[in-house]
């Protein structure tokens, strides 16, 4: 009878611990600006979210500096204008630039931001010089910031308040499950190996949640350039959930094979009580 209350609740345990690592990921991942500056090198390999700050930073410094022309610059010279600039933040010192905008970004989709965010005059007077040099002076000075409208993620910023309530409570719950679980199991080896298959597929599954549905199925499924912003932040530490996933993968196996170094208390059940034979039965009756 232990059994049939044990394994369910291990199960149950292994299902929300699953859920927990999947919100810790995100939670230190895509919902976690602080972490952006570091990564600015990961976001600007990706050459569509480039060639959408170019354009957005063209037309601002166009309307600015007469010598790069909105008015007499043909179609040429404005891609030319824009693909130059994209290239330019690929350099190391144009990223470095970048760091805080990005994470100022980053703030805005989770819903810490305030409104609009303003990629600095400094950062774009670098980008500027880098990619048309021989500017002068004058040109330079009438350099603008320029303001970009990021939008809200709203089932994002539901998702990082949320996970900052229940993780904690719903991991120390998935805790208790486990052991109580395998406390209560009469055949223990048997709810352990209940413990490495749910292992196996938590580390398996997450290969597909953590990485290939953010980093390679989204950001092909729209055009909006923050999506890619998300998805760069999750490729950028795709190296340690991976090594993650695979120790996970490996305490799964040796869960699978550990029954021989733990107690099975299962004892046999009692035989029922035989039935007494006929012959005996007729003589008692006789008696």
């Amino acid at each position: 009878m232990s059994d049939l209350v044990g394994r369910p609740i291990v199960r149950l345990g292994m299902l929300v611990a699953g859920l927990c690592f999947t919100a810790w990921w995100a939670q230190h991942t895509m919902l976690d600006p602080t972490r952006t500056e570091r990564i600015a090198h990961v976001v600007l390999d990706d050459a569509e979210f480039r060639d959408y700050l170019s354009k957005a930073i063209q037309p601002a410094v166009s309307r600015a500096v007469p010598t790069i022309g909105v008015q007499t610059a043909t179609p040429a010279q404005v891609a030319n204008v824009r693909t130059t600039l994209a290239t330019t933040m690929a350099r190391p010192e144009i990223r470095t630039a970048l760091e805080t905008f990005l994470a100022d970004a980053h703030r805005q989709l989770v819903g810490q931001g305030t409104g609009a965010v303003t990629l600095s005059r400094d950062s774009v007077v670098s980008m500027v010089n880098a990619a048309i040099p021989g500017l002068s002076p004058a040109d330079i000075a009438k350099i603008p910031p320029v303001k970009f409208d990021v939008p809200r993620a709203s089932s994002l910023q539901t998702a990082r308040e949320f996970l900052a309530q229940w993780l904690l409570p719903a991991l120390a719950a998935a805790i208790v499950l486990v052991i109580g679980g395998l406390a209560l199991s009469r055949r223990r080896a048997n709810a352990l190996k209940i413990v490495g298959r749910w292992l196996i597929a938590i580390s398996l599954g997450h290969v597909l949640v953590l990485w290939l549905i953010p980093v390679e199925v989204l950001p092909r499924l729209t055009t909006s350039p923050w999506v890619h912003l998300i998805a760069s932040t999750a490729k950028a530490f795709s190296a340690g959930v991976i090594t993650t996933l695979v120790v996970m993968l490996g305490v799964g196996v040796f869960c699978l094979f550990f029954e021989h170094f733990v107690p099975n208390t299962n004892v046999p059940d009692p035989p029922s009580p035989a039935s007494p034979a006929l012959g005996s039965t007729h003589r008692d009756v006789l008696l």
